[in-house]
């Protein structure tokens, strides 16, 4: 068989199934041109990143703070006031365990 034979078989073949042609290419059509789109989107997204990430350098920059150290003196005393009738023992404790978690409360930074 010669090419021309060939060609002319997959013409005729082509035209007897007009519908089954038509959705192929249809399909081929609409498929590159999804890809087509989302490549450019894609690539335009990645170029806005750079785009804004070089702008500033607050993305990229790194701030290291020394741990607070607080101490019970920076604490108003009324915040440290233990009410109520207990043992100056227990008064005592409650009034450390409420300085330990305002300094630790602080040292978070929540403070």
């Amino acid at each position: 068989m010669r090419c021309a034979d060939i060609l002319g078989l997959a013409l005729v073949a082509l035209w007897q199934q007009k519908a089954r042609t038509l959705l192929t290419t249809l399909g081929v059509v609409f498929g590159s041109l999804v890809l087509a789109a989302s490549l450019s989107i894609g690539q335009g997204v990645q170029e806005t990143i750079e785009r804004e990430s070089h702008r500033s350098d607050y993305l990229r920059r790194v701030e290291v703070r020394p741990q607070w150290q607080g101490r019970e003196t920076d604490i108003p005393a009324e915040e440290l006031r233990v009410k109520g009738e207990m043992s100056d023992t227990r008064r005592e404790r409650i009034r450390k365990a409420l300085v330990q978690r305002r300094l630790r409360f602080n040292a978070n930074g929540r403070g």
